[in-house]
């Protein structure tokens, strides 16, 4: 028969008992009171949990130490992409800039060009420098020159477009008793204009000077993309026509930057475009100073010959920034000397010639019409076409040649130039030289 169920608690085993309160006791860490003592007072029952946990710990240690640095490091990357981005979108900004500035230049029918007016008088301003350093620097009295120059000037004949090709390629009336003391500072001042003619005005390229390379090592490579240029520019085996002159003047106006560009080129650029100009100008104060003017020069001393220097540099860089600026224009420019001017005689009122101011003539003076003219001791500056590009057989005169003519009436100046005769170097005691009637 089955046993009931009875209400009465079962009784436990000592054994029973035992088991349940070793499952519901809480588990919890050991007591280091308890602990024997060979065991470290650490809570840990032996040493390998204990090494186990510390090595753990030490890696993870070390990985967070390894993920911050890799952290730091991307964002190091992340600064330096976005910097790049930055470079990159400014340069992007600047081609587009140059890009607009060239195509708006291409696009152009004609350049901006400056008024006649404000031309004519920034050259008489730049070309009175020229008679100012002549006037200082000169001798006092052509005795004073010395023969070198005499020499000089009848091996070279350096004044074929400035002054009369004669024997000694020297006008007889300067040689005249009252012009002895003028003559040097005339020739001088000759000798000047001729060269800047020559080195400056009719250069449109240079600052182009020196581009493309570092420093000058003597053997010429800076004058290389000038020149270059420049042959480009008057080929024989292109004809020289309006797209010529466009782009000459495309040309010229990206090499020649200015103040006003640093906006859209940068200041660095323009500073190139400055410092190579300036190099170039240096460079002519070593050519001018070992040419015939040197014997024209008055004895210095060092510091003498520093401040004749810095004047020359002065003289080079003005009318080199105006005639280099003026070259941006479609404008053809070019000198005429003795060559072009000697076929008519001197006129008073005329538009291309006006007299040296020895001659001491009065506004509308007719008294030397007619004269030939002798000498040119500064060639005219002209400009061929227009700043639409056109009409290039035709000028302007943007400076008027400064010339020289004999003092004499026109039925005597024949007998001065043939029949004078004058010693190869002068002597501040020789004779008036009067002009004869043949």
């Amino acid at each position: 028969m089955a046993n009931k169920p009875s209400n009465e608690p079962a009784t436990v085993t000592s054994n029973q008992k035992g088991r349940s309160s070793f499952f519901n006791k809480p588990i919890t860490q050991p007591n280091p009171g308890k602990m024997k003592k060979n065991k470290p007072e650490d809570g840990w029952y032996n040493d390998r949990d204990r090494e186990a946990y510390d090595d753990l710990l030490s890696r993870c240690n070390r990985y967070r130490k390894e993920r911050d640095q890799a952290d730091q490091h991307v964002r190091v990357l992340k600064d330096e992409i976005s910097a790049l981005g930055s470079r990159l979108a400014d340069q992007d900004q600047q081609v587009r800039e140059a890009q607009e500035s060239v195509f708006a230049l291409m696009k152009s029918s004609h350049t901006k060009a400056e008024d006649d007016s404000i031309v004519e008088s920034r050259l008489n301003a730049t070309r009175a420098q020229w008679k100012v350093f002549a006037k200082e620097w000169a001798v006092k009295h052509l005795a004073d020159v010395k023969e070198d120059w005499f020499l000089g000037v009848q091996v070279a004949q350096p004044f074929n477009t400035a002054a009369v090709p004669q024997e000694r390629g020297f006008p007889d009336s300067l040689w005249l008793k009252s012009n002895m003391g003028k003559a040097p500072p005339i020739l001088l001042n000759l000798e000047l204009a001729s060269f800047i003619g020559r080195e400056i005005v009719t250069r449109p390229f240079i600052s182009a000077f020196g581009f493309g390379t570092e420093q000058d090592d003597g053997s010429g490579d800076s004058l290389n993309t000038m020149n270059a240029l420049e042959k480009l520019y008057t080929s024989p085996r292109q004809e020289i026509s309006a797209t010529t002159h466009l782009w000459r003047s495309q040309t010229v106006e990206l090499f020649d930057l200015q103040e006003s560009d640093s906006s859209t080129a940068g200041p660095s650029v323009v500073q190139d475009a400055r410092n190579r100009r300036e190099k170039y100008y240096r460079m002519l104060i070593t050519k001018f100073e070992s040419s015939q003017a040197q014997f024209l020069y008055r004895p210095s001393d060092e510091a003498g010959l520093l401040e004749r220097r810095t004047q020359l540099l002065n003289v080079f860089r003005s009318i080199g920034e105006l005639t280099s600026r003026l070259w941006t224009q479609k404008v053809y420019i070019s000198i005429l000397g003795l060559k072009d001017l000697s076929k008519g005689p001197f006129h008073v009122d005329s538009t291309l010639v006006e007299a040296h101011k020895s001659h001491k003539l009065e506004e509308k003076d007719p008294s030397l019409d007619g004269v030939p003219i002798e000498m040119v001791v500064e060639p005219a500056i002209v400009a061929w076409g227009n700043e639409r590009g056109e009409s290039y057989d035709t000028y302007k005169v943007w400076a008027k040649a400064v010339v020289w003519m004999p003092s004499a009436s026109p039925e005597n100046v024949g007998n001065i130039v043939r029949k004078a005769v004058v010693p190869p170097v002068p002597q501040r005691q020789s004779q008036n030289i009067e002009s004869t009637k043949s």
